[in-house]
């Protein structure tokens, strides 16, 4: 089974959106075995469970590195605005939203 992401950016964040909860349990473990920087993420303020912060450049980079080359797939989440959605994030493939 092929492990999916949909992600979103801004200025100040990358958000990788687990399909489940226990996705995103997963993808936390995964990127705290590697001791990679990932926060919660906050909507409103309230926490989105199934949302893991990676920040931005070189840190989103490294944590979204680790996370493809454990098999993960990274899709543009529907939100992220079609004029910034390109083929690749920080030079890693991305799909486009179904």
């Amino acid at each position: 089974m092929t492990h999916e992401l949909q992600v979103t950016t801004s200025p100040r964040s990358t958000w990788l959106w687990a399909a489940s909860d226990a996705d995103a349990a997963e993808v936390r473990a995964l990127l705290d075995a590697g001791a990679h920087f990932w926060v919660p993420a906050y909507r409103y303020g309230n926490e989105v469970a199934r949302v893991t912060d990676v920040e931005i450049g070189a840190t989103a980079l490294d944590a979204c590195e680790t996370l493809t080359a454990s098999g993960w797939v990274l899709r543009w989440h529907p939100d992220q605005h079609p004029l910034n959605r390109r083929n690749t994030l920080l030079g890693l493939p991305i799909a486009q939203p179904e």
